[in-house]
């Protein structure tokens, strides 16, 4: 019996940035954040930065501004349709 695990990585340390997956997380992260707290694209890239430097766990970063974990996995995590990324990993 064969075993395969896909794991979402969200500050780029198990998979390269550039790939599909990483992009599209990444893509998807900013804009529930950006909606969820009413930014223009200047402010979002803004706290972005601060938040990568400050926080490096994201969640810890998406609690420090009052947002739900259990969303945020909701909102992007369920939202990606891994199919359209696995053969990239296999």
């Amino acid at each position: 019996m064969v075993i395969k695990v896909v794991i979402f990585d969200q500050d780029g340390t198990l998979y390269p940035r550039s790939s599909l997956l990483f992009q599209e997380q990444s893509k998807r992260t900013r804009e529930w954040i950006k909606n969820r707290l009413n930014l223009t694209d200047e402010q979002l890239q803004e706290l972005y930065l601060k938040l990568q430097k400050n926080y490096p766990n994201p969640y810890l970063g998406f609690e420090s501004l009052g947002l739900s974990i259990n969303e945020y996995l909701e909102v992007v995590f369920n939202s990606i349709n891994i199919g359209d990324f696995i053969k990239n990993f296999i």
